[in-house]
């Protein structure tokens, strides 16, 4: 969990067994986004550091708790706005890259996590809002937000390669993997839909009305269920993966935005803007 609060900008690290925050650890910056690696468990926060002019990457030990190092993105600081156009983005398995999305730039910036510098800039048609990896394939998906589409890179060339159309005016705002690699669901902030991508094809198989404004999106751990955050309603509903259909809809704290699963896939944890507390919900079947 991060606090975009101007005066104590910070990553809070919660202990899952009691639900409670037991450490913080500042961040030089507004920070936006966090994620964890998968290789090695340290947290990777982005933000805005108008001191170095540079958009940032913090690197969070979790064995030492504490900022351990920063990262430039090689992409410069918003100086008029003072804002962190870094938006959700994702590591690799074994750790080693990180691919942040930008925004405004119209970039997905690759950063090496060994030599902590970055190594490619990949241009992107507009406004990527968030990267998803497949995990047995070198393609990666981006939501578009601006122009209606999903696009797609192949990490191995960090290049880009190709646009699922989704729909004009509908907003990608997240995307999801499958854990076979086979489909990828996108939320349609403005379109209040979920669309199903087919990733053989690359073309969209499905689209699912789930109202509101769905702004953050995940696959359950066995692929067979997907979970939905609305953030007009603050609800979280779930999406059957094999008929298309909503099959639940749970209510959260207001101001709902973003979702992730425990690594055990047994919980998943939202972040509500508005209360500034994240909600628990069970996710085994």
């Amino acid at each position: 969990m991060t606090t975009s609060d101007p005066a104590a900008p910070a990553l809070h690290v919660i202990d899952t067994a009691s639900n409670t925050v037991v450490s913080s650890a500042p961040i030089p910056g507004i920070p936006r986004f966090v994620a964890v690696s998968p290789a090695n468990g340290n947290a990777y926060v982005t933000y805005n550091d108008e001191a170095a002019n540079q958009l940032m990457v913090a690197v969070y030990d979790v064995n030492q708790g504490h900022i351990m190092a920063t990262i430039p993105t090689g992409q410069p600081a918003d100086r008029k706005y003072g804002q962190t156009w870094l938006f959700v983005f994702a590591i690799s398995r074994d750790g080693t890259r990180i691919y942040v999305p930008h925004h405004n730039a119209s970039v997905v910036s690759v950063i090496d996590a060994v030599a902590g510098a970055p190594v490619a800039q990949i241009p992107m048609p507009k406004n990527p809002h968030s990267v998803a990896l497949s995990p047995n394939s070198p393609f990666a998906y981006v939501a578009a937000h601006a122009s209606g589409e999903v696009d797609v890179f192949d990490t191995r060339t960090n290049a880009f390669v190709g646009a699922v159309p989704v729909g004009a005016g509908t907003s990608p705002h997240d995307v999801a993997v499958s854990p076979d690699g086979r489909r990828v669901n996108v939320v349609n902030f403005d379109g209040g839909t979920v669309g199903a991508i087919d990733t053989a094809t690359n073309r969209v198989v499905a689209t699912i009305p789930v109202g509101g404004k769905p702004q953050s999106v995940i696959f359950a751990a066995d692929g067979r269920r997907s979970y939905i955050v609305d953030n007009t309603n603050s609800t979280i509903s779930t999406v059957d993966v094999g008929t298309n259909q909503i099959t639940g809809t749970v209510p959260v704290a207001p101001g709902a935005s973003m979702i992730a699963l425990a690594p055990d896939g047994t919980r998943a944890y939202v972040a509500s803007r508005n209360t500034g507390t994240i909600t628990t919900l069970l996710t085994a079947s």
